[in-house]
């Protein structure tokens, strides 16, 4: 998936942005009955109201797996739950992940695989800022930033549940000579807000999604 958005000032106006700034009084009551009703219609904020058919779930960035305690007999690794994923910590997305699915949708984030129903691997976060244009003078006119998110999910038995997917996207920012702090602004902008359309992607995706309530991983020979 590729997408290219300008940082140029847009001289538009939505239409529902309009609405909300249509006065006070009647107007704006129009307004607000107009919102409603879209909601009716099944428009819903970007975000919001996603169902997921299971209730625990596990979240690893990018080399983090679980880890086993060789010293354990197999009957003590039963008793305290299985194996152990590493600490929760490390890569940016994979912490709003965690966030999102903890804060919002009041799932339980699980540290031990034995006691997860869904298992969301981030293999892979690549992002790259590239010049792709530049001024008369040779100074850069224009910057691509590129993020890639390699990721797939999987229950406590090691099943696929979603397979292997890239997701990619790019935004385009216009270079200003006179102002970099505002070029500085703009790129972290665009980095939150790739972040945040590969956030809901996956969130999409994890919806779409169900498990057994209580997986059992199969003992060892």
């Amino acid at each position: 998936m590729t997408s290219s958005v300008k940082t140029q000032p847009q001289t538009s106006t939505s239409p529902r942005r309009a609405l909300l700034r249509a006065g006070t009084g009647g107007l704006g009551l129009l307004a607000l009955a107009t919102l409603g009703s879209l909601g009716g219609c099944g428009w819903k904020i970007r975000g919001a109201g996603y169902n997921f058919g299971f209730k625990r779930i596990m979240v690893l960035a990018p080399g983090q797996g679980p880890v086993v305690d060789r010293s354990l007999s197999e009957e003590d690794l039963a008793k305290m739950g299985g194996e152990m994923a590493q600490p929760i910590a490390g890569n940016g997305l994979a912490e709003r992940l965690r966030r999102e699915l903890r804060t919002r949708y009041r799932l339980e984030l699980t540290s031990r695989i034995a006691q997860t129903q869904v298992i969301v691997r981030l293999l892979q976060v690549n992002q790259q800022r590239l010049v792709v244009g530049f001024s008369g003078s040779g100074r850069p006119r224009e910057i691509e930033l590129r993020t890639a998110v390699t990721f797939r999910v999987e229950d406590a038995l090691g099943r696929s549940l979603i397979a292997t997917d890239t997701i990619e996207l790019r935004r385009s920012i216009s270079v200003s000579e006179s102002e970099v702090l505002s070029t500085d602004d703009a790129e972290k902008f665009q980095i939150n807000a790739m972040e945040e359309d590969i956030l809901q992607q996956i969130l999409r995706r994890l919806a779409t999604i169900s498990t057994d309530a209580n997986p059992v991983r199969p003992e060892k020979a």
